[in-house]
């Protein structure tokens, strides 16, 4: 009796504080352009949780220039016109090569939704480059947008190489509701009984 208590208590503690649906990788990369030439330059993807944090894979491209700024931003919606839910403007480390994640976890995302982040260069640095697969649309739920200079390939084709990944700090919809709550404290209490008994 004892062990099904707790195998329960255990079992509704996970569900109510497990709300994360995990990572969406698109890790290949066939090739690197220029953020700044292409600025701004997007990719989105449908969410599959409330709070994530979105990186793009960075390349030093131009190490002769300066490092300067890069801005991220994330817009409802598919396209680089969305409303703004949140934008961050942030330095690497010279000479760094890889992913870097930016969280946007105060922007309350709806699952199956499309969003799009956005990378511009403030000081149009031609340092740093992007990585992306232009070809065979690796990521079927988003694609890549491009500015004014457009791009090398079909953007519809292609995705920038980027991944999303839950957010540090649960947004209210990944919050237990009140009775999951009250489950909870319900079945914590019964252990609490059942371990005195057994200690008595």
């Amino acid at each position: 009796m004892k062990c099904v208590v707790k195998s329960c208590v255990v079992a509704a503690a996970m569900l109510c504080l497990s709300a994360q649906a995990g990572e969406i990788l698109q890790a290949t990369s066939n090739d690197v352009y220029q953020a700044a030439y292409f600025s701004p330059l997007g990719q989105s993807f449908k969410a599959q949780d409330t709070a994530v944090k979105f990186a793009f894979d960075y390349r030093v491209i131009n190490p002769s220039f300066s490092v300067g700024n890069l801005e991220l931003k994330l817009l409802d919606g598919e396209g680089l016109s969305g409303a703004t839910l949140g934008d961050v403007v942030f330095a690497l480390p010279a000479n760094y090569n890889g992913f870097y994640d930016i969280d946007f976890s105060s922007a309350n995302l709806t699952i199956g939704q499309s969003y799009t982040a956005v990378l511009s260069i403030p000081d149009q640095s031609p340092y740093w480059g992007v990585a992306l697969e232009d070809n065979d649309n690796p990521y079927a739920d988003g694609r890549s947008y491009f500015g004014g200079n457009g791009s090398f390939n079909d953007p519809a084709l292609s995705d920038l190489t980027f991944r999303v990944s839950p957010g540090t700090s649960p947004t209210p919809d990944q919050l237990p509701e009140p009775g999951s709550l009250a489950i909870l404290g319900l079945g914590l209490a019964t252990m609490a009984v059942l371990r005195r008994k057994n200690q008595a």
